[in-house]
């Protein structure tokens, strides 16, 4: 995984699962958006080397976070270097609700892993008519479309340019033959003026 990977899974983990645990079963359909996308910017990988990556650059993030706030605790003047929270921990702990609320993050993902709830019933009213719901699941199921439709256009333009390559060395190929024509039935200079 290149740095410009780990910078999007961050980026289309928050875009993808803005309510819940990006783990859960229920969202087969987003890993997979998430690893077709990744995969287009370096070394491809499965869906679950993806969501593997995820869980530690997620679990490294947090462990830094209770080991410095048990280091705080401990009255500790300096903290390690390598307990220091980069702008990604900051990123992935934002994302993850682990600085701001991590007890509603950690009942969320129990009550999901014991499947008392689905992924979108925490962030509604039981009032709500699920209106909402279909919206994001129209939105996200119309992202889908645009991505497959823009990455039939980037393998068309892709095609295309194999296709012009191939054009272009037939004609330098082409080109070569006719020099060489040329050269042979081309008379040197010396005969040229002898005949006139």
């Amino acid at each position: 995984m290149n740095t410009v990977q780990r910078s999007r899974l961050i980026q289309l983990i928050k875009q993808h699962f803005p309510y819940t645990d990006p783990c859960d079963v229920d969202h087969v359909l987003q890993w997979e958006i998430i690893a077709e996308t990744l995969n287009a910017l370096g070394p491809p990988q499965t869906i679950d080397e993806w969501i593997e990556n995820w869980e530690s650059m997620k679990n490294c993030a947090h462990e830094k976070l209770k080991a410095i706030n048990k280091s705080k605790e401990n009255d500790s003047s300096e903290i390690p270097k390598d307990l220091k929270l980069t702008e990604e921990d900051h990123r992935i702990l934002k994302i993850t609700g682990f600085q701001n609320d991590s007890n509603k993050m950690a009942k969320l993902v129990k009550m999901l892993d014991c499947g008392a709830v689905s992924p979108f019933e925490n962030e509604f009213s039981d009032s709500d008519d699920g209106s909402d719901i279909e919206d994001i699941k129209n939105k996200q199921l119309e992202e889908v479309g645009e991505l497959k439709n823009g990455l039939n256009d980037v393998k068309e333009i892709i095609a295309e340019r194999n296709i012009a390559l191939e054009q272009l060395e037939e004609q330098k190929k082409i080109n070569v033959q006719l020099a060489e024509l040329l050269a042979i039935f081309k008379l040197p200079p010396a005969q040229n003026t002898e005949a006139n």
